[in-house]
């Protein structure tokens, strides 16, 4: 056989000694410029690429004189011109380089002999030989028909084997008797290799030496026994198996791609939500509209224990001035109590007062956000602040007893003295805000507040709790 391309391999040879797969009808008929283009040639058996060619007796890369002047003379003869070559590089739409992922074994188109049915051969031109259009009518032989060989363009994905196997061809390919000719001899390899046609060895045949070459082959004889040695190697039902288990990887390919839609459109929705939660800050003053952080939203970010927002606003809005440590205790249980209690009891105006304007305040913020386009309900958010706790904390905080405060409300032991602790750390997050502002009348006053809240030999803040 005569030489090829620069690399010391025929590409010249072919699947065309079995049975197509599929019928002529329903052959596909796929671009070269798509990476789905490899599933083109449906062969039982292996395209074969027959070597040639000498490589420099110091090993190194590059052919020999003799194998240079093969590769010249292959070139010359299957292709149209002296300029063509058995392997070249793919281009992408109007001549533009192809995307930066697409895989190495995709970016290659080369020239082999296919075993066609008669009539069926591509035309290549130099306009079209890298379009699909110039492989648009090739089918398959059938079984027991002549055919003929032609030259086609395929990826260099779609061949599976290079053998160390030599044939000679004729000085020309262009004419059907040298083609046909080069046929015959491949059948006769077929038919002196009947236990199958040896491929080419990396280490024995093309002298590489390098130990990173010698254990990934060593990693593919493991993988490859363990594929003989798997029970579905020789089942007749691989095939099906095989497509079910295709169907599957598909469709849990398919579930990624949507929950990433999905995360995307929710990032989208938070972006959303972010900018109406920006405008209702910036319209209550937390920051300016440079995006400066004032002090209300300073005071803001030292609680964490019920609603800063309106909790700060109470604040400089001067509900808690005129209110006592008792009262202003009182008030803070509406922002831990969030358990429901079926008993209902009338406030006094001394607890009723500052249960209005914390209405007030917290309809005012309601209606902003819902102007601000964010997901609220103004009658759930104002009915989230529970005062059926108020008269029990106050009570509680003017030194009435435990056993007293749990005649006067349907909740549980346990639920009242979470209700405490919460309400103690809130009480402390506030004495710590006010500080930040440096108030210290009413740093003072949440510091009573609390000495009312503890009282170290109760049970309701006991250690043993």
């Amino acid at each position: 056989m005569r030489p090829t391309s620069s690399a010391n391999l025929a590409l010249l040879a072919t699947s065309c000694l079995a049975a197509p797969t599929i019928p002529p009808a329903t052959a596909q008929d796929p671009s070269l410029n798509s990476p789905s283009s490899s599933s083109l040639y449906r062969y039982d058996n292996k395209v074969l690429l027959f070597r040639h060619g000498e490589k420099k007796r110091d090993s190194s890369i590059g052919l020999s004189l003799k194998g240079k002047k093969r590769n010249k003379c292959l070139r010359n003869q299957v292709s149209r011109g002296p300029a063509a070559r058995c392997m070249r590089q793919r281009r992408g739409a109007q001549g533009k380089p192809l995307p930066a992922g697409e895989p190495p074994q995709n970016q290659y188109i080369v020239d082999v002999l296919l075993h066609l049915a008669k009539g069926t051969a591509p035309v290549l031109t130099p306009n079209n030989k890298n379009s699909a259009s110039s492989i648009s009518t090739i089918c398959p032989c059938l079984p027991n028909e002549e055919g003929e060989f032609a030259v086609v363009p395929v990826l260099l994905s779609t061949l599976d084997g290079i053998s160390h196997i030599r044939i000679f061809l004729a000085k020309y390919l262009k004419p059907l008797e040298p083609r046909m000719q080069a046929l015959r001899g491949v059948k006769e390899v077929k038919r002196r290799f009947v236990d199958g046609i040896a491929l080419l060895d990396p280490v024995e045949n093309m002298g590489i030496v390098d130990e990173a070459i010698k254990k990934l082959l060593r990693k593919i004889e493991i993988l490859e026994s363990r594929l003989v040695s798997n029970p579905l190697h020789s089942d007749p039902n691989l095939p099906a198996l095989y497509e079910q288990f295709s169907a599957k990887e598909e469709l849990k390919t398919k579930i990624r791609a949507t929950k990433r839609k999905v995360a995307a459109a929710h990032s989208i929705l938070h972006l959303d939500e972010l900018r109406s939660r920006k405008r209702v800050l910036r319209r209550l003053g937390f920051f300016s509209n440079e995006d400066v952080v004032e002090q209300k939203g300073r005071v803001a970010c030292e609680i964490s224990s019920g609603d800063e927002l309106l909790l700060t606003e109470l604040l400089f809005a001067g509900t808690f001035n005129e209110l006592t440590p008792e009262q202003c205790a009182a008030l803070l249980s509406c922002f831990v109590f969030d358990e429901r209690s079926e008993q209902t009891s009338k406030l006094k105006e001394e607890l009723a007062a500052p249960l209005r304007v914390l209405q007030e305040a917290a309809r005012r913020i309601a209606k902003i956000a819902v102007e601000s386009k964010m997901p609220l309900v103004e009658d759930e958010y104002i009915a989230g602040f529970k005062p059926e706790l108020m008269d029990v904390v106050h009570a509680w905080c003017c030194g009435a007893k435990f056993s007293e405060i749990c005649k006067m409300t349907d909740i549980f032991e346990g639920s009242l003295i979470r209700v405490f602790r919460r309400l103690q750390e809130l009480i402390r997050q506030i004495s710590m805000a006010v500080k930040a502002i440096g108030s210290e009348e009413l740093e003072d006053k949440f510091n009573k507040a609390l000495a009312c809240l503890e009282r170290p030999s109760s049970v309701a803040f006991a250690a043993s709790l």
